[in-house]
């Protein structure tokens, strides 16, 4: 389904909302503090910073937006997606919710402003790929919003709570983000499909 310009409908704002809601739940009971540090330097042996961010959190988030854009009509949908997984997330630590991971900034304003920012960048490459078949376009969009992730951490985030990038670390972290951003695409489409068949499942029981 093609996109266009404007808001999104009432229906996909809704179903962006709730995905980004849900996802952040999940996301802050799946991987608390520490996690995403051991699996991205103890584990693989990644250098930083960025390497968790671009290892879970992005294709994470990327995955939910995009299976919900596949029904949007109008582009944004990634984008309200990743604000109410930011929110969500930021809201529930500052309520007292689990410990954040201190590099990460998971309670802090800016987690909500880098996840808005690569949500944009994820809707304005469907928008330009809209003539594309849908993996591949999925594929472009989940890629060019964890490089800009990656890229605000670098530049916001990360000389606020850690440090900055070492050169010669970038090559390797650009390149863990744009296989992120397609494992993000291909687990959109799986989940859209099990979506898919499960509805047909739903449909027919009914008749």
């Amino acid at each position: 389904m093609s996109e266009r310009i404007g808001l999104p409908r009432a229906a996909d704002a809704s179903a962006a909302a709730i995905a980004g809601a849900v996802g952040a739940a999940v996301f802050l009971f799946v991987f608390p503090r520490g996690a995403l540090t051991t699996l991205a330097h103890e584990v693989l042996r990644l250098p930083g910073p960025g390497a968790g961010i671009v290892l879970v959190v992005g294709p994470f988030a990327l995955a939910l937006a995009l299976g919900v854009a596949g029904d949007a009509r109008r582009s944004g949908v990634a984008l309200l997606t990743l604000l109410a997984f930011g929110m969500v997330e930021v809201l529930v630590r500052r309520l007292g919710g689990p410990a954040a991971e201190p590099k990460g900034g998971f309670d802090s304003p800016l987690f909500v402003a880098a996840l808005a920012v690569a949500g944009a960048a994820a809707d304005v490459a469907l928008l330009l790929g809209r003539r594309l078949r849908p993996t591949p376009r999925n594929a472009i969009a989940a890629i060019a919003g964890n490089v800009v992730l990656l890229v605000f951490y670098w530049l916001v985030i990360f000389p606020r709570t850690t440090r900055w990038v070492a050169g010669g670390d970038v090559p390797l972290l650009l390149g863990v983000a744009l296989a992120g951003g397609v494992v993000a695409a291909l687990l959109a489409r799986g989940g859209r499909r099990l979506y898919e068949a499960a509805i047909g499942r739903g449909l027919k029981e009914e008749r």
